[in-house]
């Protein structure tokens, strides 16, 4: 029995030697493969870095291939070179900035090279410089560079089209005045980018006293309708042909000298005037140079122009001011008054009757004096005149002059500066048949008697006069032609006294009752009122049934009351609230269903829902440029 336990403790152990012999085995061989796949796994990490370095030196022989193709030469910026270089951009400085430019080219530096030095970001700031040194330097620099003179001049462009438009002109008055040729393409691309702030407007350059031509060509692209280099004294004759390519006007107030040739330049300019106000003698050639311009030409400055310079403008074909003129002889006047366009001689001090005699007969459609007096004699010969006379100066007019001129046979008079007239003169101007202007604050101090002989007039009449008599309203209502009067207040009387006037109506008020208003509105001619300082809802009402055409209210200058909106909207014809810079979201929901034309140019402050009621209206509307983005979907949209 002891010999069998044993034996079998003794198998045992055999069992668990074996155990664990084999158990020793399985772990020795799971270690084996673990090494192993270890082994594999560095093996294929080593062959993979192997492949992406051998990848890196091919891309990099290809990088050096492609660097000899466009530099010419293997050998790259050092990183000393591009730290030093770096440097000098980093101060901004205009003469570091031409000192890095030149380290660039005087080694060896690749395509890569100048672009990793000028990155967008040091573009970006050399360009916020707005330092014209600075600019002219890089665009020195970058002219076999094109790529990255274009990708500055991109930057520039935004940065420069953000800016107010004043704070453009600034840049373009220093930018013009100091550029060098090399800067024309930026130049012309910030040119380009007044058309949206400035088209329809002139623009000064005050601060530019010489321009250079290649300047002078980069303004020359300008689209606004004028341009004025108040400032520039004189200028070259390549200067002048680059100028006469601008299409608008163009001033040259200042300009005191100019060539023959210069003249001959400028005579190719064919905008729609030139001026050079600044000339005080003009020779024979450069008068027949410049009559060949075919715009305006003001030579207001010239105190003395000789027979043959005189012969020579008569042949310019537009209109023609020489202002600075104290004299003039028979035969100058003689040739002058066979000019075509309009002609302005407000300088002459004198009038002698032989120069009026030829100016009487001038050709073109208006001729402009200065007369402080104007004798009957003279008065005769001016009579004649078959255009349009315009006098300046003229304070008062006799009864005899009045009657010779009522006899004037051209197209119009206007009396630029007599405010009044007397009962007699009144009769005989009354009798004229052509269109007929006095001052621009109307005539004054008129008695009724010159009223009623000025109401018999058929033509536009205006009245200065604060108050109006029940007699004088009688008068004007039995005028025909557009009345402008400027009384402050009327009185229902007078108010529907008027209401009959065969002509359109503008009246001066500050005050309106009801009551005025609902005569007014009887009116079957357009109304314009233009003093008010407040207007009620009746009054309102009453004016929304006027049924004459165009009610003008240029009174409600700030935001438009709802319930005034609403009486307003009923009106028919066009409703011009040309004050109106204001308009809340209720007033603008009021103007929905009104039919006609709805003016508002001076409307600055709109909301979204505002903008969204008036583009339902059902007519015209007319609102500024600047609210273009609130009316996208309105179809029938004019800007202004």
């Amino acid at each position: 029995m002891a010999k069998k336990k044993a034996a079998t403790k003794k198998t045992t152990r055999k069992k668990a030697a074996k155990k664990k012999a084999s158990k020793k085995a399985s772990g020795k061989k799971a270690a084996k493969k673990k090494a192993t796949a270890k082994k594999a796994v560095k093996k294929k990490a080593s062959k993979k870095k192997a492949s992406k370095k051998k990848a890196a030196v091919k891309k990099a022989a290809k990088k050096k291939v492609a660097v000899k193709k466009t530099s010419g030469s293997s050998a790259a910026l050092t990183a000393d070179q591009q730290k030093k270089v770096r440097k000098l951009l980093k101060s901004k400085d205009a003469g570091n900035v031409k000192l890095a430019i030149s380290l660039l080219e005087s080694t060896d530096a690749t395509t890569d090279d100048w672009n990793d030095v000028f990155s967008t970001t040091v573009l970006s700031q050399l360009v916020n410089t707005w330092d014209v040194d600075v600019w002219n330097a890089v665009a020195a620099g970058f002219q076999a560079h094109k790529s990255l003179l274009m990708h500055f001049g991109d930057i520039a462009d935004e940065r420069f089209a953000k800016f107010t438009t004043d704070r453009q002109k600034v840049i373009l008055n220093v930018f013009l005045a100091k550029s060098e040729a090399e800067s024309s393409t930026l130049l012309r691309r910030l040119v380009g980018h007044l058309t949206p702030f400035q088209s329809g407007l002139w623009l000064d350059l005050d601060s530019i006293t010489t321009l250079s031509h290649h300047a002078a060509d980069c303004i020359s692209t300008y689209t606004g309708k004028g341009l004025t280099l108040s400032k520039v004294t004189s200028l070259s004759d390549t200067t002048a042909e680059s100028l006469s390519a601008y299409d608008g006007w163009l001033g040259l107030y200042s300009v005191t000298c100019l060539s023959d040739a210069a003249a001959e330049k400028l005579s190719m300019h064919r905008g729609q005037g030139l001026i050079l106000d600044g000339l005080t003698s003009l020779s024979d050639s450069a008068a027949e140079s410049l009559s060949g311009h075919g715009g305006s030409l003001s030579l207001d400055g010239i105190r003395h122009l000789s027979d043959i310079a005189a012969k020579h403008l008569s042949k310019h074909k537009g209109d023609l001011s020489l202002n600075g003129l104290k004299s003039l002889s028979d035969k100058a006047a003689n040739s002058l008054s066979r000019h075509n366009g309009n002609l302005s001689l407000l300088g002459l001090a004198k009038l002698p009757p032989s120069v009026a005699l030829c100016l009487a007969s001038h050709a073109g459609p208006k001729l402009i004096l200065m007369l402080h007096a104007l004798p009957d004699t003279l008065a005769r010969l001016l009579s004649t005149h078959r255009g349009h006379l315009e006098m300046w100066g003229l304070e008062s007019l006799s009864e005899t002059a009045a009657k010779e001129m009522s006899t004037h046979r051209g197209t119009g008079l206007e009396f630029e500066s007599l405010a009044t007239l007397s009962d007699e003169a009144a009769y005989f101007m009354s009798k004229y048949k052509g269109s007929l202007e006095f001052c621009c604050w109307g005539l004054c101090n008129l008695t009724d008697h010159a009223v009623q002989y000025m109401s018999q007039y058929n033509g536009s009449l205006h009245i200065g006069d604060r108050k109006i008599s029940v007699l004088a309203a009688t008068a004007l209502g039995s005028h025909k032609g557009n009345l402008s009067l400027d009384a402050e207040a009327l009185s229902e009387e007078c108010a529907q006294l008027l209401s009959s006037h065969s002509g359109a109506i503008s009246l001066g008020l500050n005050r309106l009752t009801p009551s005025v208003a609902m005569h007014l509105s009887a009116l079957m001619f357009p109304l314009a009122i233009s003093s008010l300082k407040r207007l009620s809802t009746e009054s309102a009402e009453h004016l929304g049934r006027h049924r004459g055409g165009t009610l003008q209210l240029g009174c409600l200058k700030t935001t438009l009351e709802p319930s005034v909106a609403q009486a307003l909207a009923v009106h028919k014809g066009e409703l011009d609230l040309y004050e109106v810079s204001s308009l809340s979201d209720a007033a603008a929901r009021c103007f929905v269903p009104h039919t006609g034309v709805l003016r508002m140019e001076s409307l600055r402050k709109l909301s979204p829902s505002a903008a969204k009621y008036l583009s339902q209206h059902k007519g015209q509307l007319v609102v500024p440029e600047a609210l273009r983005e609130s009316f996208k979907s309105h179809k029938r949209i004019t800007y202004v």
